[in-house]
């Protein structure tokens, strides 16, 4: 399964709790920072 997290221009603090738990469960995580 493919699943997207946004995180916009905020911070990882602020990312929701659904969004926590699919990171969590996650295999492979691609981080995309905004410079």
């Amino acid at each position: 399964m493919l699943s997207l997290v946004g995180l916009g221009l905020g911070s990882p603090d602020d990312v929701t709790v659904r969004g926590r738990e699919v990171i969590r469960r996650a295999d492979v995580l691609y981080l995309d920072a905004y410079t």
